[in-house]
């Protein structure tokens, strides 16, 4: 299922949907054609970015997710003969590592954004919190399910992005992750971002170089977890739920709360 997903996702991300429009019975094989059809096979991140001014670019999250679709079809054994993507994904991924203006390592998206609308805009790459949760879990199935990844500089570059969002400095006023590592950005909690990005630092704090760094990260996904339980609201079903973050009024919708 997550294979299928994610083909659709990519088929439509980097093509426009009209072109795709039938009342034809669908082949079997058909989100692989059009995926394989419709990607760079060098680059194939590059496609249109979903903020304002729909800009072609490279794009982390779109690397990651070929990379975690192309392991799972690998894994199943989905249509061999295609080329695998993964290692292009991976080695963009690690070779973009520090594209932040700033140098740090991590990764974000490739337009100007004010996340919060408050006329706080961070410049094109800024590293936020879940382009970094998205591509450290990424890399870390690529190292842990392909014995031919290089290990030890996934390794050494998921620690450096994931140990600057587990710095106790930079929490947000709950306690959690924060979005972003911009001061202004740090003012928000936002539930999403940082219940992604601290799942993966709790997967990674076995794999940390050093005690303090492991314990470093778990502290912050535990920070982050007693956040999200003290903030949590119940539907009249009783249901859990969060609203977007502490300072917005808006329910989260399935895709970001998931």
């Amino acid at each position: 299922m997550f294979l299928v997903v994610a083909l659709a996702m990519i088929a439509i991300l980097f093509e426009p949907v009209r072109q795709f429009v039938t009342e034809e019975p669908v082949e079997e094989g058909w989100f692989l054609s059009v995926a394989y059809t419709t990607m760079n096979p060098d680059r194939p991140g590059l496609g249109v970015t979903d903020y304002p001014g729909n800009l072609v670019a490279d794009i982390p999250k779109g690397y990651a997710m070929v990379l975690m679709a192309e392991l799972e079809r690998d894994r199943h054994g989905i249509a061999p003969d295609l080329s695998n993507l993964a290692k292009a994904s991976g080695d963009w991924l690690l070779a973009n590592a520090s594209l932040d203006p700033s140098g740090r390592v991590g990764w974000g998206v490739p337009v100007a954004w004010d996340a919060y609308g408050d006329d706080s805009v961070n410049p094109s790459n800024t590293v936020y919190s879940i382009s970094t949760g998205i591509v450290a879990g990424a890399l870390l199935d690529w190292m842990e399910s392909d014995p031919d990844a290089p290990a030890e500089e996934i390794l050494t570059v998921v620690e450096a992005a994931l140990d600057g969002f587990a710095q106790e400095a930079v929490r947000t006023p709950s306690g959690l992750v924060p979005y972003s590592l911009v001061a202004t950005d740090g003012a928000y909690d936002t539930f999403n971002s940082a219940a992604y990005i601290a799942g993966e630092m709790q997967r990674f704090a076995k794999y940390a170089s050093t005690p303090e760094a492991g314990e470093r990260l778990r502290d912050a996904a535990d920070d982050t977890v007693r956040s999200l339980i003290d903030h949590r609201h119940l539907s009249p079903a009783g249901a859990w739920y969060w609203q977007y973050s502490v300072q917005e009024d808006v329910t989260n919708d399935l895709a970001h709360a998931a």
